[in-house]
């Protein structure tokens, strides 16, 4: 079945590719949602800017962001130093999650009101308001969310905000990022919609796809690392022979962690050596709103790096040979993000 998925896909992207397409390319970087997990994904990129060079400021064409990957995304995309970014994400997820309410079973945990003075905040940091729109940011930018009612299907349905359209460049920043971090329970739904990450944990298809569609690359032209935010191993090594109760617990994280993984393979088949992910095993489970252990999230990740020398090299590497120096080379980028 997930082969006959894949030949689909295949065949709906070469209807995709324009035969005029232009004579640019570009680099996507894409970022998991995943709570104070993200701090994992900063701390790979801190590590690989002192390892290879890289800037993600200047040397990515498109940024793409789930739930705390589109607020990584959006700052990243705004101009935000990536140091001073890791020191703010720390401070706001301290700020947003550190007082719940109590008790929280029939309401959601949280409210919008300190996520959004906190985004307001630095947002205005780097420049742009709450009236700011996608289409005044620098760069292109990609984030899914959720819709709880598509108005022409009436169902549920997954949606991608971006600023390549004339009509997705005047969606606000505060209100793209509100919509993409509204995970169900622990935070009230927002202008209609919940998580990003429900439909697109990995926003990296959704941003091949948009590339594809409205700047008219070929696929050739078109680079993607993604990061995830760490996960825990999650596997059945036997055949079981469970009925309701047994598989009732297991089913949502069963069919959660499979959907997260189809855009890496897809994009895999589709780039090649092109494309990248960067995730590892956490050595513990971090609930996505546990401020309290952002620096060992940090440490695990440093524990990773110092312990898997060789993946590590092999990851900067591919940034090396496939970011870094072609971006020197390519004044294409910052064409498509002007575009």
């Amino acid at each position: 079945m997930f082969r006959r998925f894949i030949a689909s896909f295949f065949v709906l992207m070469s209807c995709c590719l324009s035969a005029t397409a232009l004579d640019q390319a570009t680099t996507v970087l894409a970022l998991d949602g995943g709570g104070v997990r993200g701090v994992v994904t900063l701390e790979m990129l801190v590590r690989l800017q002192q390892a290879t060079g890289l800037n993600p400021n200047r040397d990515i064409g498109v940024y793409a962001g789930t739930s705390t990957g589109s607020i990584i995304a959006v700052l990243l995309a705004g101009g935000i130093d990536l140091e001073q970014l890791l020191q703010d994400y720390k401070e706001m997820s301290e700020d947003v999650f550190s007082n719940p309410r109590d008790p929280h079973l029939i309401l959601p945990k949280y409210s919008h009101e300190r996520l959004r003075k906190s985004l307001s905040s630095l947002l205005s940091s780097i420049g742009y308001s709450e009236d700011s729109c996608l289409g005044d940011l620098p760069k292109k930018v990609v984030i899914p969310t959720t819709r709880l009612c598509d108005p022409k299907k009436k169902r549920w349905a997954a949606e991608v905000m971006e600023n390549f359209t004339e009509e997705g460049k005047q969606i606000k920043i505060i209100d793209a990022l509100l919509r993409s971090t509204a995970a169900p329970t622990f935070f009230p739904s927002y202008q209609g919609c919940v998580d990003g990450g429900i439909g697109m944990k990995d926003p990296s298809l959704a941003a091949v796809c948009d590339v594809l569609d409205f700047a008219a690359l070929d696929v050739s032209k078109i680079t993607v690392l993604s990061m995830g935010t760490g996960y825990t191993e999650k596997a059945i090594e036997h055949d079981v022979d469970w009925g309701k109760g047994e598989w009732a617990p297991k089913l949502l994280p069963l069919m959660g962690d499979v959907t997260d993984q189809i855009p890496e393979a897809l994009n895999q088949k589709l780039l090649g050596n092109s494309f990248i992910k960067l995730d590892f095993v956490l050595p513990q489970s971090v609930a996505l709103d546990d401020y309290t252990q952002i620096n060992d999230l940090i440490a695990m990740t440093d524990d990773f790096i110092a312990n898997h020398h060789q993946t590590w090299d092999d990851w900067c590497q591919w940034v090396q040979s496939q970011i870094v120096k072609s971006s020197s080379l390519d004044e294409s980028l910052p064409q498509l993000a002007g575009k």
